[in-house]
């Protein structure tokens, strides 16, 4: 158990840690944002779960605010075309 604190404690002092503290202010300044903001956050979530991040990164280019936005037909031929 003692390992495990260890490599924990060892984390906290690299880099790794710098970049969670990064990620974890980017969350903050988006709870502060609009609904659709996190809507579109959530939405790259739930889309890396099926896909790369990069081609998730390229969807939310092609369709924008759409998520939020756009009747869900609309959504499934923007979607389709990616």
């Amino acid at each position: 158990m003692q390992d495990l604190f260890d490599v924990i404690n060892n984390l906290k002092k690299s880099e790794v840690s710098k970049l969670v503290e990064s990620r974890i202010n980017e969350f903050k300044e988006i709870r502060s944002k609009f609904h659709d903001k996190i809507f579109g956050e959530l939405c790259f979530c739930i889309m890396t779960a099926n896909c790369s991040a990069e081609k998730c990164i390229e969807v939310q280019k092609l369709v924008g605010d759409g998520f939020h936005n756009l009747p869900e037909e609309k959504l499934a031929q923007n979607l389709k075309r990616t």
